[in-house]
């Protein structure tokens, strides 16, 4: 699919179950090669900075895999708005993991796993934007 195609879905996801996400876990890394990498919009490119920074900042392990955010603040929420359709992969749960997020290989895939309830109310969520569930989303 690509990013182009995944982030106006992986938006929807974190508008719609954000403030139910607890923490996640990411990869700083696009899956591009490194000139298509160059390419990416400066805010995604800022977001990988600041993840690769905090990857350093742990100092151990490669410094660009599994950062942890913490969810509950505003700004790691947003940057795994951003960076996470480009990364290879990066997974968000709630506390009770009942809502858990994930995308993975720079836009390949974008997955939710929630409750049937959640389902119903993402769908009401998804109607008041005027955006029909079926032809954003398949439910497996």
């Amino acid at each position: 699919m690509g990013t182009e195609a995944i982030t106006p879905a992986w938006n929807l996801l974190l508008d719609a179950f954000g403030s139910q996400l607890e923490r996640a876990h990411i990869d700083a890394l696009p899956d591009s090669t490194w000139p298509a990498w160059r390419a990416m919009p400066e805010p995604v490119r800022s977001a990988q900075r600041e993840l690769h920074g905090r990857g350093v900042a742990r100092g151990h392990g490669d410094p660009n895999m599994g950062i942890d955010l913490d969810l509950t603040a505003e700004s790691d929420l947003e940057l795994l708005r951003r960076f996470g359709p480009w990364s290879i992969h990066c997974e968000a749960a709630s506390a009770a993991d009942d809502v858990r997020l994930e995308a993975h290989d720079e836009g390949l895939g974008c997955v939710a796993q929630v409750t049937p309830r959640s389902v119903v109310e993402f769908g009401a969520f998804l109607a008041l934007r005027g955006v029909n569930f079926d032809d954003c989303f398949d439910i497996l």
